[in-house]
């Protein structure tokens, strides 16, 4: 019997990824996640801890980009994980929220309600950021302040299956940023950290209560970086030229923003227009060393609250924002974004070493992801010959506010149409309009079709077109996903590719539907997984569900969005 079962297994996997490459189906969001159906609690071994590691803005080609200077634990992970190679978020949003909300929901945005960073809220007319939460306090800082929580997420989490399912788990998260801690966390984790510059420690929120570890308090930033602080950033390899053959030249004018374009990177090298109060924020928020500081705080979580140190599973919600701020700041093809990693890998060995001893290699499970990807800087493409423009924030605000009196003169109205517009889209005000006879909808209709005349546009999505079902628009789909009620702009813009819009004079950004944004890491490494790479299509909604399974959480599939990963379930149960 025991020579049939690798056959068994292959034959069954075989039939499960036929019926996968059939498509996906996104169903309507679960009302209450109480009475949950029992999955397949068999004897299969469960990891005594699992860690949801997000690495903000990693394109998944920065595993294999760099990988000959890999040493540490990028190098176990892409060689000895379960790579997963064409990974995607299937959301038309790329962003910081929605992305980490994605990760740990297994849910698209119109499900989950975070569709991006900060949206238009159509009750109150304003713009709200997704974390926002007025009665919410901070917790862990000297001095009392509103704080954020999750009460935004309309979902429960990967962690608050756990907890729902074995009460004695323990569900910890934390990040550089807030919003990417919270909804990593899920609704209702043991707590969620975020750092805070004032007070160089990481704090948290009255949302999960006002506890607050004296160990924590003690965890200065600027005492535990001190040197690095001190000394700045320099290239991790010295002036070797490989930097230049893997990343690029260095020292690219588009570059120049609050640090100065060209490595070493210090307090006293940046631009005249930072404060020297706010140099110091900059060496945390704009290097590697802030994610440092990250990794050394999620050790003492682990240590502190004993994570894996019996059979009943916990989890950890990592994530590494600086690294975000860094390819903002220089842009996917710097040398800056190839000396991070370089650190990060020797960051994550240090890491995977700790829980080798502190919890056993084949009892703990990591699960690298991202929240999105980033387009190349329009000016470097353009030197490839991509079609390919910069649109800054100051003219984008021009171009709209022309448009808005173009539409007035052609409406025959004498007030603003539009209330709002930023990069993800454009909210009207109505009560004119009406006044002349134009119906709503009729009103998007023209402000989408004028719109979609705009030379950095692609199209224009109204809200009506947002509720077609069976679309086949291109992209229709993506950004019926980051659709939410009462919740986003009236109308939804898509870019053309490799148009950074709305954005600074410097550097890159995310946030569009394509490849370069929505192409992200995925792998599986430790628990006894064998190293594999895979190169079918998956997406990153299929991450709550498959790590559902391997705990043996009480869920249903539709749940999720995503689907079970069976390379994976199926090589926990050989």
């Amino acid at each position: 019997m025991k020579n049939k079962l690798p056959f068994l297994h292959t034959f069954l996997l075989v039939l499960v990824l036929t019926f996968l490459s059939c498509g996906r189906k996104v169903s309507s969001a679960p009302t209450s996640y109480e009475p949950p159906v029992m999955t397949d609690k068999g004897g299969d071994p469960v990891p005594r801890l699992v860690i949801l590691l997000s690495v903000d803005q990693m394109r998944s080609s920065y595993l294999d980009r760099f990988s000959s200077l890999y040493t540490g634990g990028l190098k176990r992970l892409r060689e000895e994980g379960m790579v997963f190679e064409n990974a995607h978020h299937e959301h038309g949003l790329t962003l910081t929220a929605p992305g980490h909300a994605t990760l740990s929901t297994g849910c698209y945005p119109q499900r989950h309600g975070i569709i991006a960073n900060d949206f238009y809220n159509r009750s109150t007319q304003k713009m709200q950021y997704a974390v926002e939460d007025p009665r919410a306090s901070m917790v862990g800082a000297d001095e009392n302040g509103p704080s954020h929580s999750p009460v935004s997420l309309a979902v429960p989490g990967i962690g608050d299956w756990l907890k729902k399912d074995q009460r004695q788990s323990k569900v910890y998260a934390v990040a550089f940023k807030d919003r990417s801690a919270i909804l990593l966390g899920g609704k209702q984790p043991d707590q969620a950290y975020w750092y805070d510059d004032i007070n160089s420690r990481y704090i948290s929120s009255s949302y999960y209560g006002n506890r607050y570890p004296q160990w924590a308090r003690e965890l200065v930033g600027r005492e535990y970086l001190k040197d690095e602080i001190e000394k700045g950033w320099h290239k991790r390899l010295g002036n070797d030229p490989v930097y230049e053959r893997l990343a690029g030249p260095d020292g690219v004018i588009q570059e120049n923003a609050r640090f100065l374009p060209e490595f070493p990177h210090t307090k006293i090298r940046m631009g005249g227009f930072v404060r020297p109060e706010s140099r110091e924020r900059e060496m945390f928020w704009t290097t590697p060393f802030g994610d440092k500081f990250t990794l050394r705080f999620a050790r003492e979580l682990v240590t502190r609250n004993q994570l894996g140190a019996d059979e009943v599973p916990d989890m950890l919600m990592i994530s590494c924002s600086t690294a975000d701020a860094i390819g903002h700041h220089f842009g996917p093809d710097s040398q800056e974004v190839m000396d991070y990693y370089l650190r990060l890998d020797e960051y994550l060995e240090e890491f995977f070493s700790f829980l080798d001893q502190q919890v056993g290699r084949d009892n703990y499970l990591v699960v690298l992801s991202a929240d999105h990807g980033v387009v190349t800087m329009p000016e470097v493409a353009a030197e490839k010959g991509i079609d390919a423009k910069r649109i800054t924030i100051t003219q984008f605000r021009e171009i709209m506010d022309q448009f808005d009196q173009n539409m007035q003169q052609s409406l025959g109205l004498s007030s603003p149409i539009i209330h709002t517009a930023n990069y993800t889209g454009v909210s009207l005000n109505y009560q004119e309009a009406g006044k002349k006879g134009i119906k709503p909808e009729e009103l998007r209709k023209k402000i989408a079709d004028a719109l979609e005349k705009m030379y950095f546009i692609e199209d224009a999505f109204t809200q009506e077109d947002l509720e077609i079902e069976h679309p086949t628009r291109p992209y229709l789909e993506l950004y019926q996903r980051s659709t939410f009620p009462g919740r986003g702009h009236d109308i939804k813009l898509r870019y053309k590719e490799n148009y950074l819009v709305a954005y600074a004079a410097n550097g890159s950004s995310h946030g569009s539907p394509y490849e370069y944004d929505n192409h992200v890491p995925m792998v599986y490494y430790g628990f006894g997984l064998p190293a594999k790479r895979i190169d079918r299509r998956v997406a990153t909604v299929d991450i709550a569900p498959t790590l559902a399974r391997l705990m043996h959480l009480t869920v249903t599939p539709n749940q999720f969005d995503g689907q079970l990963l069976p390379e994976v379930t199926f090589a926990v149960q050989e």
